[in-house]
């Protein structure tokens, strides 16, 4: 059974990695593109305190007030916020480096509870800033970084180290039957628990703020599809490389891909590969005056331009005014929050058939 699960776990990864293997032996591998230093593997690695710290925004305010408190006065804080276990699972992890200390001192320990700890010891001093994790960085391989998201297996052992020991504790002292009776509104609990410590108030608020601007993304972009022909290319600004490239001014990272995930029927400037022909062509356009611009997309068979008003220092005024003292016209289409707004280009509106890669 468990060299069948090797055999599936294996197969899943094989299918996975495969067509990234194949597109980069065809397309070849640019090194802009998500580039890995060593360093990095310091910077997103594994804190044992944060571990075992409550999550930022807990439901009660001191151990919220706890964990902001670390995370705005000590260093390398980021995503590595997220690999709080909660308290079921710091209780785990802590019983495992405890049996880690009996299995040195040669006590006799429950063979489960044996193995779950020196996996968990084993990942730990791996993933830790300067452990094992950085020596790889440093003489295999940089392209791992963000060793802090072992966590989520260190969490896996530390649960189950919990219902293991709850489970030992219960066989000792009753029997099969009624130890299960017990055991059963004891998990009960414990996810419950598990609940309220890992979620957070805001969660519900944050879930509403993300619904209404994903339905203003897709009402926008579905006027700009009632307004252009089909399989219209629409040329969007600012220019934003792809991917990792960190937010501009309001504009969230990825934020220009909100066209290309509401649209059926589009085609969008933004998301060239780093380094490759398109990427290069819209870097180079975008360092030219905004006249220049629309000469060029216009020429191209662009239908229009797409403006994310949060990636600019003014909010786009002053782009919106150089298109409208060329196009003798407002923006056709401003969203529902103001931070969107559509130019059409007028000409035929019929596709030119051009590709948008220059040869």
């Amino acid at each position: 059974m468990g060299s069948f699960a090797i055999l599936i776990v294996t197969s899943g990864v094989i299918v996975n990695l495969t067509p990234s293997v194949i597109y980069k032996a065809v397309n070849a591998t640019k090194n802009n593109v998500a580039g890995r230093s060593p360093a990095e593997s310091e910077v997103y690695g594994l804190k044992l305190i944060q571990m075992l710290l409550p999550r930022e925004g807990h439901r009660i305010w001191f151990l919220d007030a706890a964990a902001a408190r670390y995370h705005r006065k000590f260093p390398l804080v980021n995503e590595n916020i997220t690999s709080a276990l909660g308290v079921v699972g710091a209780v785990g992890l802590l019983s495992l480096i405890w049996v880690a200390f009996l299995l040195m001192s040669g006590r006799q320990v429950d063979e489960c509870l044996a193995f779950l700890a020196i996996v968990t010891v084993f990942l730990f001093f791996f993933a830790t800033i300067g452990g094992f994790s950085s020596l790889f960085a440093f003489m295999v391989s940089s392209k791992i970084r963000a060793w802090n998201r072992i966590s989520v297996f260190i969490g896996f052992a530390s649960i189950s180290a919990i219902f293991l020991i709850l489970q030992n504790s219960l066989d000792r002292f009753f029997s099969g039957v009624k130890a299960g009776k017990i055991m059963l509104p004891i998990s009960v609990g414990l996810g419950l628990i598990g609940f309220f410590d890992q979620t957070a108030q805001t969660s519900a608020a944050n879930r509403n703020y993300i619904r209404a601007e994903f339905e203003n993304d897709s009402e926008f972009v579905k006027r700009i599809e009632a307004m252009v022909p089909e399989n219209s290319a629409i040329y969007q600004l600012p220019y934003i490389p792809f991917p990792e490239e960190p937010s501009l001014y309001a504009l969230p990272e990825y934020g220009l891909s909100a066209g290309f995930l509401h649209s059926k029927s589009l085609r969008w400037s933004y998301g060239g590969m780093k380094g490759r022909e398109g990427d290069t062509f819209f870097r180079a356009l975008s360092l030219k005056p905004i006249k220049k611009q629309l000469e060029v997309v216009s020429n191209l068979g662009f239908a229009g331009i797409y403006i994310d008003r949060r990636g600019f220092s003014d909010n786009g005024a002053s782009t919106e005014k150089q298109l409208a003292d060329v196009l003798k016209s407002g923006p056709q289409l401003v969203s529902t929050t103001g931070a969107l707004s559509f130019f059409r280009i007028p000409h035929s509106g019929v596709h030119t058939g051009i590709q948008l890669r220059p040869n």
